[in-house]
């Protein structure tokens, strides 16, 4: 089904053209303006509330600086399906004026019985600069990127690159990413769907492309099946390309490339697409959230934590930049900040039992037994892999001296068949503890499994106290050891 869709998709597009690249952030003024978010900000960064028509309004004033743009034409471009009053363009350039502290009119400027003029000039944003010298020159020579009325689909740019999106594709856009971000198969199906749509309506914007390939990229994680988690992440690549083709000042393209390239074993091509997204767009929280992982992914703490802190200062809402932002305090060792940073994770989203067990391991590491013991019993409560509470407990007993506990706890788990077993890291470590050396280095080279309840199996806290017994050095983090 999603294949046939697929096929759809590249008969309907036709041939990839590539789009010159084109600013979408400008700055005018003491403003800076995203054109395809339709974001404004004062330059000190401050986030200014803004109506879609206003927005819209702004976005094609910034399309033609110095010149007069007519009211109907306003009108056609604000309204493409309805007759409305003058009122209403009246009542939205108000609330521009007052948004932008522009009673005076030195911003914009009415025209009178015509229309209204921008008055200052605008330029790419200074991050923008060094990319986008070539439009720069055609800016200054007078060169704008206009708009174009298409049918009843809206209003987009006339060239490929910074593409204005009607209210109701973003809106699509924005539904989208809601669904693609609980990636349920269902959710996936709605995002595919929906970003599919933002294809047809916008095909020279390169939102819809990426929005796609992000998607088919969290299909491929979801499927069991090796040959087809292959053969979506192809796709995904695949349109992540299309998405750069037509815009690749495009910080959505940059970050949709970034993944599938490190899937296929290219680390370097995807941190430098990864930076690439960051500074096309240093406001893309989920660029911040997705650096943030590669870091940590390769141990690279101090990056992941800065990554992942500043993607939750941009977007507190979402309950997985504080959940990963614990782990890569929790694997920093930097257990305080991991309680913190997990605790609000869990009050955004309380239904995580994965969460609460990282949160458990992290109090263990501070000393404080109680909370651990606490969230263990509510895990318990919520019918968790009863044998991995069983073997942190076994652990805890182990690493304060309680060998006999530890010893009968540990006992029946070592005879579970591989498919009931917990983590192989947990029971390793409680072995270790016990001194139980070589039973430990068995569990770790022949019970070791992708689905670990530890995520970087070798540098988890818990094995930092045995780590010489059981690997002959300190920095020798090897499962086949």
């Amino acid at each position: 089904m999603i294949f046939d869709h697929y096929r759809f998709w590249r008969n309907s597009v036709g041939p990839r053209v590539r789009a010159p690249a084109s600013p979408t952030v400008v700055d005018f003024d003491r403003f800076r303006f995203d054109t395809r978010r339709l974001a404004l900000w004062r330059r000190d960064g401050t986030r200014l509330p803004l109506t879609n028509k206003a927005a819209e309004f702004l976005a094609v004033l910034l399309s033609k600086p110095g010149q007069v743009v007519s009211k109907s034409e306003f009108l056609r471009l604000l309204w493409p399906q309805k007759n409305v009053e003058e009122s209403n363009l009246t009542q939205t350039v108000y609330v521009l004026r007052q948004t932008l502290a522009d009673s005076d009119g030195s911003i914009i400027r009415t025209a009178p019985r015509q229309g209204y003029t921008l008055v200052s000039t605008v330029r790419p944003h200074a991050r923008h600069e060094i990319r986008q010298r070539f439009v720069l020159a055609l800016m200054v020579a007078g060169v704008a990127v206009g708009l174009l009325f298409v049918g009843s689909s809206g209003w987009r740019a006339k060239t490929a690159g910074a593409v204005l999106l009607p209210t109701s594709t973003l809106k699509a856009y924005d539904v989208g990413r809601l669904a693609w971000a609980d990636p349920t198969t269902k959710n996936l199906e709605r995002s595919r769907v929906l970003f599919l749509g933002v294809t047809r309506e916008a095909p020279t914007s390169p939102l819809g492309f990426a929005g796609l390939s992000d998607t088919y990229y969290s299909l491929s994680i979801a499927t069991p099946d090796r040959a087809l988690s292959l053969r979506y992440r192809l796709i995904a690549k695949d349109q992540a390309l299309h998405a750069l083709a037509l815009d690749r000042s495009s910080s959505e393209a940059h970050l949709a490339m970034a993944r599938p390239v490190a899937a296929f074993g290219n680390a370097t091509g995807a941190e430098k697409e990864f930076q690439n997204a960051l500074a096309l767009d240093p406001h893309n929280s989920l660029a911040h959230r997705w650096y943030g992982f590669f870091c940590l992914s390769r141990a690279r703490y101090a990056c992941a934590s800065s990554e992942l802190a500043t993607a939750n200062a941009l977007d507190p809402r979402a309950w997985q930049n504080l959940y990963w932002l614990g782990v890569s305090y929790y694997y920093a060792r930097d257990f305080q900040r991991a309680t913190n940073a997990l605790t609000e994770a869990i009050q955004a989203r309380p239904a995580q039992p994965d969460t609460q067990l990282l949160l458990a391991l992290a109090w263990e590491e501070r000393g404080r037994s109680r909370e651990c013991d606490l969230l263990l019993n509510k895990l318990a409560s919520q019918k968790y892999h009863s044998a991995e509470l069983a073997a942190i407990r076994a652990f805890n007993s182990a690493r304060h001296g309680n060998t006999g506990a530890a010893t009968r706890e540990i006992a029946p788990i070592l005879r579970m068949p591989a498919s009931e077993a917990p983590g192989a890291i947990t029971v390793a470590a409680t072995l270790a503890e016990l001194g139980r050396t070589q039973q430990a280095r068995w569990w770790l080279k022949h019970r070791y499994a992708p689905d670990d309840a530890s995520i970087f199996p070798m540098n988890d806290p818990r094995l930092d106290g045995v780590r010489e017994k059981l690997f002959g050095e300190p920095g020798k983090r090897s499962l086949t050891s």
